[in-house]
């Protein structure tokens, strides 16, 4: 007995630290889904500016062991920069209006939320 899948639609999707994870085919795959199946979406991602591979390099300040310490390196350098996310967030034809900000929440977090305008009409 199989069932079909069910198409269920959330008000809100977050994640934290987890898309610098994929390259771009499978992080448009991602956000694709997000974007068929969530009316809001959050994202907190490392920033991939000077100002955080400075502060990557200086976690063994913090008493970091060598593998966090690698891996705050690898995470900013995989992080997110100026419109990046909302460049790979998709566009459905005539589908209703998302809003979309990308921000620096300091000192290297990059933020990107896409809130559906529900006040919109399809084109």
């Amino acid at each position: 007995w199989i069932r079909a899948p069910v198409h269920q639609e959330y008000d809100l999707a977050v994640t934290t630290l987890f898309l610098h994870h994929f390259e771009a085919p499978a992080l448009e795959l991602v956000l694709h889904k997000l974007a068929t199946n969530c009316r809001a979406f959050v994202a907190c991602e490392p920033r991939r500016n000077s100002f955080a591979w400075i502060g990557s390099q200086l976690l063994g300040l913090l008493g970091a062991n060598a593998i966090t310490r690698e891996d705050g390196v690898t995470s900013v350098a995989a992080g997110f920069n100026a419109g990046e996310l909302s460049a790979l967030w998709p566009r459905f034809a005539g589908a209703q209006a998302w809003h979309l900000q990308e921000y620096l929440a300091w000192p290297f977090t990059h933020c990107f939320v896409a809130q559906h305008d529900t006040h919109s009409t399809p084109q």
